[in-house]
């Protein structure tokens, strides 16, 4: 046996019985001679040496059976054996020495048994157990061992649970006595039944048993941990909205890997509203375990007006129009055929309504089945584009009264709207002008209160039909200068013309032509610019010489 052994030396060259050594060294027991070599700064060897000594001093360990009862019919006693051994920590297994030896004839009585072991070196351990021999008597009848008639327990695990019971044992004559059962009362029982066998022996040596089983159940259902409920989803049409949720998961006392079965599963079409989800799992006994979480699909969604146009009608009168008016359709993702209420009282699709002339605002709300609303809006406008209607006017003829022609009053043509009723016109030129020698067309416009207008017309004709005023011109007398008569010289009568004022006279004869003897008449003749004449005459008398 050797051991290691550290050298708490300089860098040095070890040797020991002639080897190179390290430090920690094994050395064998006993003492080894130990040599170290060092070289000076000059290169000269220098040695040391010295002795490492390996003891034993342990004593070897016993092993000893424990105290041995035994019974016997015999009042001899009887032979007895065991087995006692002893370990060294250097010597390894060594002989072990005990009085009295195995096999020896024990009697009846207790005996103590003294065995003692010693290694090479010397060193010794002992140690003792008894033996108790006690005389069997002539009792045959071996205790009566009472067990329970079955226990059942819950498993707490794969492995099973453990059971707890109280068995005893009563023999007829030595009383109440200690009960041994195989499995022990405490003992982990498998899943299943397992017969435990207890029994129970008196001092004569007799043996009584009786079992009973341990029924180990698995009854407790998987404990199911539901997946935290989704945050609520909306709806994405009339079947309400595809809803995922994580997995749920399950622990079972006695099964594991245990699958959960969620229904609806995760990823289904879940309608509006609270959908209950149920998630169950199953463990190798059959129990059913379960646990629900809530799938909440809201329609919070406001409905969808399709666009809507005004109305737009034409005015029939001075209260406006009837309109035939239907009501908007709208739409909603989860909601068919929504519902429109429109402030117009009447039914929009068969009654014509009557709508003032303009815009008149109709709103429309539309409400889905959650109560989600959408309002919008169009009008009715009743347009008047309707010109009014002027009566016929007759042309006018006035006399010219002036050079500027003459005034003239008409009455104005009546005119009617369907709005506005009966309108006044407003005729260019105005009523009382004074109207040119001709033709002047009066125009006449009547605008009602939207601004349409229409117009006529009439003809005025002013006229010149008054012919001028000649002047009354005096009889003119001359003396003959010859047989033919005699030139004669007179001025012509004044002419005015209430148009053209000043005009002048024509007269034939004219003046300075040569007059016949006698009565000669001039005619003297005034023509405005109309063709109107007028005229007068004058007498030439010629006497003779």
């Amino acid at each position: 046996m050797s051991t290691l052994v550290p050298i708490p030396l300089p860098q040095l060259i070890h040797r020991a019985n002639g080897q190179v050594i390290a430090s920690p060294a094994q050395f064998p027991l006993g003492t080894t001679a130990v040599e170290c070599t060092r070289a000076d700064r000059k290169g000269r060897a220098q040695k040391v040496s010295f002795p490492v000594i390996v003891r034993d001093t342990s004593a070897p360990v016993l092993a000893l059976p424990a105290d041995i009862s035994l019974t016997t019919a015999s009042p001899a006693g009887v032979a007895v054996t065991f087995t006692a051994t002893a370990s060294d920590l250097v010597s390894g297994a060594v002989d072990t020495v005990c009085v009295p030896p195995s096999g020896s004839q024990f009697r009846i009585g207790t005996t103590t048994v003294v065995c003692s072991a010693r290694d090479a070196r010397g060193n010794r351990s002992t140690g003792s157990f008894r033996v108790v021999l006690t005389l069997r008597s002539a009792d045959s009848t071996p205790p009566v061992v009472t067990v329970p008639r079955g226990v059942t327990v819950e498993a707490t695990s794969a492995a099973g649970a453990p059971a707890t019971f109280a068995a005893s044992a009563l023999d007829a004559v030595d009383g109440a006595r200690p009960t041994t059962c195989a499995p022990a009362s405490g003992s982990l029982f498998p899943l299943g039944d397992t017969v435990v066998v207890c029994s129970a022996s008196d001092s004569a040596g007799n043996l009584g048993t009786a079992s009973f089983t341990v029924h180990v159940v698995d009854n407790t259902a998987p404990v199911v941990t539901a997946p935290v409920a989704p945050a609520p989803v909306e709806a994405s049409g009339p079947d309400g909205a595809v809803v995922g949720f994580g997995a749920a998961t399950a622990t079972d006392a006695v099964s594991s890997g245990l699958t959960v079965v969620c229904t609806p599963v995760a990823g289904s079409t879940f309608p509006v509203g609270t959908t209950t989800v149920g998630c169950t799992a199953t463990d190798a006994a059959g129990n059913n375990g379960s646990a629900t979480f809530p799938v909440v699909v809201r329609d919070t969604t406001a409905p969808t007006f399709f666009p809507v146009a005004d109305v737009v009608v034409e005015a029939t009168g001075p209260a406006g129009a009837p309109a035939t008016v239907s009501i908007p359709l709208a739409s909603d993702l989860v909601t068919a055929n929504v519902p429109v209420l429109c402030s117009t009282p009447g039914s929009f699709a068969s009654l014509p309504l009557g709508f003032p002339v303009g815009p008149t605002e109709i709103d429309c709300t539309a409400t889905d089945a959650a109560g989600n609303t959408a309002t919008t809006a169009f009008h009715v406008v009743v347009l008047d584009t309707t010109p009014p209607k002027g009566a016929a006017h007759g042309d006018l003829t006035a006399e010219a009264t002036s050079p500027a022609g003459a005034a003239v009053t008409y009455a104005a043509p009546a005119a009617s709207d369907l709005v506005d009723g009966t309108l006044l016109p407003a005729c260019v030129p105005v009523s009382g002008s004074t109207f040119v020698v001709g033709d002047t067309t009066v125009t006449c416009t009547a605008t009602d209160a939207h601004g349409n207008a229409a117009a006529g017309s009439f003809r005025v004709t002013v006229a010149d039909t008054t012919p001028p005023s000649v002047a009354t011109r005096a009889d003119v007398s001359a003396e003959a200068t010859g047989p033919a008569g005699a030139a004669v010289t007179y001025a012509a009568p004044a002419a005015t013309d209430l148009v053209d004022g000043a005009i002048s006279a024509v007269c034939v004869p004219a003046s300075g032509l040569t007059f016949a003897l006698g009565d000669t008449t001039a005619t003297c003749t005034a023509t405005d610019a109309h063709g109107n004449s007028a005229c007068s005459r004058i007498s030439a008398s010629l006497g003779a010489l």
